[in-house]
Parts: structure tokens; sequence; C-alpha cells
């Protein structure tokens, strides 16, 4: 499972979306500068502001670090 939290103007999460998409893989998007109850979430459940945030099968990696991420999915 894949989650992506973002915005549409920040060019890192753009780079992650693009990243799973080029790697034919399924993820939610969660757009948490239309999504005021995400936006909340995020900082509550999470405690963090930051995008993108990602989740890959559990675990959670702040920005779009690649390395981080592909460790997660092995």
């Amino acid at each position: 499972m894949i989650k992506i939290y973002g915005t549409k103007t920040c060019y890192y999460c753009s780079k992650a979306r693009d990243y799973f998409e080029a790697k034919d893989l399924t993820y939610d998007y969660i757009d948490i500068g239309e999504d005021s109850e995400a936006r909340k979430k995020l900082i509550e459940e999470y405690n963090i502001s930051t995008v993108p945030f990602i989740i890959v099968n559990g675990k959670h990696i702040i920005g779009f670090d690649k390395k981080e991420i592909e460790s997660a999915l092995a």
C-alpha cells in the first residue's frame, strides 16, 4: 500500500507521483491543499506538515527520497 500526501504546487510531490507511475505502482494521493481534513489528520496522526509525506508498506518517508522508497518497496 502506497499513500502520498502532497499539494498541487509541490515539485517533489509531482516527482513522487511520476516515480510511482513510471514503476506502474498504484498509490493513493491525498492533496492536503484541497482537503483540510486530510491536512488536519496528517498533523494530528503523524505530527508532520511537510510534503510530500509518503507511506510505503507502513514505512513513513518524509520528502521524495528514492533510496528510502526503494528500500520500503523491497
